[in-house]
């Protein structure tokens, strides 16, 4: 750029300034168009960024504060070897285990942390955690019947560097036995103090559970996993009783740093590192397991950025309109400054400095007000419970990248009127007239050719699920289409004749005054653009949804399961009992069935298997053809098996039931006489049918003298089976693949504890009753129950606000256009004054340039908005279709019928309601 050009652009920034300031109305306006999105994204853009943990977080979070703890070690469950990113967050098994056979074999807790500790470095102590999940009883003096599972950890609290792994915010850590402490959360949600009483069943010593030792809490705690986590902090050897059902870590505490090396020997014997060396100097690229992450959807990428960019599209046209009104009410100074000899290129850049001006002061203002907010909100998300945020990440960097998208934003939205003002007759504007703008036939033939350029770049894009190239196709067709939108409304124009006065006279005023129309219509052709994109993507995403819904249960039929530890009969019998009663205070209950397991005389459940029928030619895994023989293969519940037997207890599936038939109808919501009769005659029922023999049987093995972790002798047993219906939902009742009669249970020697209560009701509950019964289970400790209500969809709401949304953008774009054409127009207004028209004219003038607007923007936006919607729906359908069906494209008539019909209603009852009737009288100019 030469001096002379810096020497004009320094003179049209100081003229921007000084316009900026004296027209402080008009100002405001399009700063807050450009602020509000600036400030909302640098809000969300600082939450986002304190939600990412980095690898200082993740130490943070796992290790704790303590330098001496340098690493964490998770087992995974199974024998290895495995692969994991350095942060532990992505574990990939390296060779799955053969699933052939009963369940897998979980390996001994003390051989798997013998051989993580060997592969670690010596000279280091490790430090044993205890994981559970129970449910304890709350004690406080004065409230007994209540509840609250959560997660439990055990350890030696008393050491200094795992007191650093949480900030006691009242009392002290748990030190001796019968001691607790709970972290604040947990605190807050089941309302616990100091000196309150925890109780848990399941801890109770001996085979018969009984009331439980009382933990009195010493404390409230915040751990540094983060604020939201709820869980009780244990002295060791308070889950000894549940020991083998408790997950098992280790602390690595001592000088000696864990290095990658490290981490991948022991990834090798089946364990998870977390290294606090390995967090600080991560391992390239090289070094680290091929394929650990997918990374998201390639469909769902494109759409985010696809609706990002039109977000910026739709801001940019939103303040052209306002670019306009001040170029068109600086029409007689730009006049001055080219009759004094400025050059058309002096004009354009004196009104693309007003949008330099404005668009760097309303962002800067925007990104900092943003900044702020989004760090004064953190502290409320957290303590609300709505965020997991353990620290506070303001990035100037994206911030000035915020700052300068919005300014080039504002740049682009003064483009447009520069460009006009840039061809201004001089004369005209001197003397106070607009003559009327010529519009060149290249004009819409180029806009038509960018329309079709637009689809054509935008489906390619949707081909390749690239959204860049759609966003790129979809502003070449938005562009295309506001220059069609210049000839059409002199196109539009050539009805006038047909029309009333006041319609006569908006029609002609519009053609006549095309650099003011032609951004206004291209504003509101944006907001109703992305209406239509957003409606039909939610439209399609809706339709998705509900296809892939599958009942759990018949409808209006509530569930809930009973806590792990209810196979105490007195403990079973109060959980009932509160269950019955919170489902008749809050559902239209008709009936309530309790739902029974198989267990054993100490109330156990034992290791049951089913035996598959297999094709001709293969066999058990003891020999034959290999397991992964297509045709020896039966996937169920989510396991592929080679030829062995089922788990259908343990190791991959639900429970096994006992039932007559009354439970298995009263969660389908219908009657099954031939399931009622194959269960009454002493028979079963399954769910999938490839669980039955030919001669219609099932072939159950049961460990009598076992234990939960395997053992004993088997015991096999051969029942007709029932298959349930393939209409029947995929309930939970049945999810385990068996329901036996109460005769095969007695044949097995086992026999019948409570594990869940159904109840059918009279009509489908409302979502107001299904949180009121959710809230009062939760009070009590109760498993989260289960209300079958059908699909719901949830996005009619969205739907709604997103055609508010469009109405109140079309509105306010239609405002701005009135406005200046009564600014405008005040000459000729007074001319009709002057020849008798009456008061009420300039409100139907008002009203008819707002159709006329309004009109044009609607029907421009369903064309523009199809492009993007349609493309975004296509993206999303080539991403799906293997666990669920295809996105299709649906149309939401109502939706639209709003947004293309009732939102240009509205903008002519706006337009005709906010104008003042009487007509002005003004000074005409004479030449």
């Amino acid at each position: 750029m030469t001096a002379g050009r810096l020497r004009a652009w320094r003179v049209a920034l100081r003229l921007a300034r000084r316009d900026a300031l004296r027209a402080r109305g008009r100002t405001a306006l399009v700063l807050a168009m450009i602020a509000v999105p600036v400030l909302l994204v640098s809000a969300v853009d600082v939450i986002a960024r304190s939600s990412q943990d980095g690898p200082a977080q993740i130490a943070h979070r796992k290790l704790g504060k303590d330098p001496s703890i340098q690493a964490g070690v998770w087992f995974y469950g199974l024998e290895g070897p495995l692969s994991q990113n350095p942060g532990g967050s992505d574990i990939r098994t390296e060779e799955p285990p053969s699933l052939a056979g009963t369940s897998p074999v979980l390996p001994d807790p003390a051989v798997a942390q013998r051989r993580a500790l060997a592969a670690l470095p010596a000279g280091n102590t490790a430090v044993i955690e205890l994981r559970h999940y129970l449910r304890f009883r709350i004690s406080d003096g004065s409230r007994h019947d209540r509840a609250v599972n959560t997660n439990v950890r055990e350890t030696d609290w008393t050491r200094p560097e795992l007191a650093a792994l949480a900030t006691v915010r009242a009392g002290r850590l748990p030190a001796a036995a019968g001691e607790a402490a709970v972290s604040r959360a947990l605190a807050r949600h089941a309302g616990l103090g100091v000196g309150d009483t925890l109780t848990a069943t399941a801890l109770a010593a001996g085979e018969t559970p009984g009331s439980g030792p009382a933990l009195r809490i010493v404390g409230v705690v915040e751990e540094t996993l983060g604020p939201q986590e709820r869980t009780v902090l244990l002295p060791p050897g308070t889950l000894a009783p549940v020991a083998s059902e408790a997950s098992r870590s280790l602390y690595v505490v001592g000088p000696h740093p864990v290095d990658w090396s490290r981490v991948r020997a022991a990834n090798a014997v089946g364990a998870v590192v977390v290294s606090r060396a390995v967090l600080a100097d991560p391992p390239s690229d090289a070094q680290l397991p091929a394929a650990l992450s997918a990374g998201p959807e390639a469909g769902l990428v494109a759409a985010t950025v696809l609706a990002a960019g039109l977000a910026l599209l739709l801001v940019a046209l939103l303040a052209g309109p306002a670019f306009a009104i001040g170029s068109r009410r600086s029409r007689r100074q730009l006049a001055l400054i080219a009759a004094g000899g400025g050059a058309p290129a002096h004009l354009r850049d004196i009104v693309l400095a007003g949008g330099v001006v404005i668009g760097l002061t309303a962002s800067l203002l925007g990104a900092a007000v943003g900044a702020g907010l989004g760090t004064a909100l953190i502290p409320t998300l957290v303590d609300r419970g709505w965020a997991d945020i353990v620290h506070t990440d303001v990035r100037v960097l994206d911030l000035l990248a915020i700052v300068a998208v919005g300014t080039l934003t504002a740049i682009a939205a003064a483009a447009a009127p520069a460009i006009s003002a840039s061809r201004l007759d001089v004369l005209s504007a001197l003397g106070g007239h607009g003559g009327p703008a010529r519009m060149r036939r290249r004009v819409p033939v180029a806009g038509s050719g960018l329309v079709g350029a637009g689809a054509a770049v935008a489906i390619l894009g949707a081909g390749d699920q690239n959204g860049l190239l759609v966003l790129a196709g979809t502003t070449l067709a938005m562009l295309g289409l506001i220059a069609v939108g210049g000839a059409l409304v002199g196109l539009v124009a050539r009805l006038a004749g047909t029309l009333p006065v006041a319609g006569r006279l908006a029609l002609r005023d519009a053609a006549r005054q095309r650099g003011r129309t032609t951004p206004a219509i291209g504003a509101v052709m944006a907001a109703v653009a992305a209406s239509v994109a957003v409606s039909l993507f939610v439209a399609a995403m809706d339709d998705h949804d509900r296809r892939a819904y599958q009942p759990m249960l018949g409808d209006g039929v509530a569930l809930i399961g009973l806590a792990d530890d209810s196979w105490d009969q007195a403990g079973a019998a109060r959980e009932l009992a509160a269950a019955e009663r919170i489902l008749r205070e809050h559902l239209p209950i008709r009936a309530v069935h309790v739902v029974e397991r198989p267990v054993n005389a100490s109330g156990q459940v034992l290791p049951m298997t089913l035996e598959p029928p297999l094709p001709e030619g293969c066999s058990s895994p003891a020999g034959g053809p290999p397991a992964d023989d297509p045709r020896c293969q039966v996937a169920f519940g989510g396991w592929g098996l080679g030829g062995g037997p089922y788990p259908v207890a343990l190791g991959g599936g639900g429970e096994v039931l006992v039932d007559d038939g009354t439970a298995l109808e009263v969660a389908l919501g219908r009657a099954e006489p031939a399931l009622r009769r194959v269960l009454a005659g002493g028979g079963a029922a399954v769910l999938d049918d490839r669980l039955r023999w030919p001669d219609g049987t099932v072939h159950i093995t049961v460990t009598l003298d076992g234990d939960s972790a395997g053992g004993g002798t088997p015991r096999e047993i051969v029942v007709p089976a029932a298959r349930v219906p393939t209409s029947a939902p995929s309930s939970d009742l049945t999810y385990g693949g068996l329901v036996i009669s109460p005769a095969v249970a007695r044949d097995l020697g086992l026999r019948s504890a409570p594990t869940q209560i159904v109840a059918a009701t009279d009509r489908t509950p409302t979502q107001a009753e299904v949180e009121r019964l959710q809230a009062a289970a939760e009070d009590f400790g109760l498993s989260y129950p289960v209300v079958e209500r059908g699909y719901v969809s949830e996005f009619g709401i969205g739907l709604l606000a997103l055609a508010a949304g469009a109405a109140l953008i079309t509105l306010s774009a239609t405002v701005i256009t009135v406005g200046l054409a009564a600014v405008d127009g005040r000459a000729d207004l007074a001319t009709l004054a002057a020849v008798g028209a009456s008061p009420g004219l300039r409100r139907r003038l008002a009203a008819s340039q707002a159709g006329v607007v309004a009109g044009l923007g609607t029907v421009l936006g369903g064309i523009a908005g199809f492009l993007p919607g349609a493309a975004t729906v296509l993206m999303m359908r080539q991403d799906d279709g293997v666990d669920g069906p295809p996105w299709r494209l649906v149309i939401p008539w109502e939706t639209l019928l709003i947004v293309t019909v009732a939102v240009p209603l509205l903008a002519i009852a706006a337009g005709w309601l906010f104008t003042r009737a009487r007509l002005p009288m003004t000074r005409r100019a004479i030449l």
